[in-house]
């Protein structure tokens, strides 16, 4: 829908699949953080605001939602130790390169390469469990 909506851009656009890849990567992660911020929101004991996402939120997106948060959990559990601790700080407790840095005792730039490291292998981890038809249905649900 993005691209639909963006057609007027795209003449500008010299690797169209590249683009797409892209679109497609940075909705995934604007979904994947509001995703996790919303698990959050649900294990708090208000019961309330529970029933009240339930009720908002279709029973199959909620499904899909856990599996692809079980999926992310599986993809970080295979990091090694270092990748794993610099992701957990900086992406799950929001720390920043320096703090993640100071805590770790490394420099801003070690944490930087680990995160990217981090990032690459949980991607491409998750891309080869789904598999193009899983994405494309994955991004389908959320684009219609």
């Amino acid at each position: 829908m993005q691209i639909w909506l963006k057609r007027s851009h795209l003449a500008g656009v010299q690797h169209f699949k590249a683009y797409l890849f892209t679109v497609a990567r940075n909705y995934i992660s604007r979904y994947l953080k509001q995703s996790s911020r919303l698990s959050i929101t649900t294990d708090t004991e208000n019961t309330g605001l529970q029933q009240t996402i339930h009720s908002i939120i279709p029973a199959d997106q909620l499904l899909a939602d856990k599996e692809y948060t079980l999926l992310l959990r599986q993809a970080i559990l295979r990091l090694p130790p270092q990748q794993a601790e610099v992701y957990r700080l900086s992406k799950q407790e929001g720390l920043k390169r320096e703090a993640v840095a100071l805590q770790m005792g490394i420099s801003p730039e070690t944490v930087k390469v680990h995160l990217a490291l981090a990032m690459r292998s949980i991607r491409s981890f998750c891309l080869s469990r789904m598999g193009l038809p899983t994405l494309v249905c994955f991004l389908s649900n959320y684009f219609f």
